[in-house]
């Protein structure tokens, strides 16, 4: 029995949303009025 792995992750959308998180929480960056 075979069983293919299946995913509905974008890995775009995953990359895209990292790079976000990563300058989420600067006080200084494009988030800031969001804190």
């Amino acid at each position: 029995m075979s069983e293919t792995a299946q995913t509905t992750v974008d890995q775009s959308e995953v990359d895209r949303f990292s790079a976000m998180a990563a300058e989420w929480w600067s006080p200084t960056g494009k988030f800031r009025p969001l804190h």
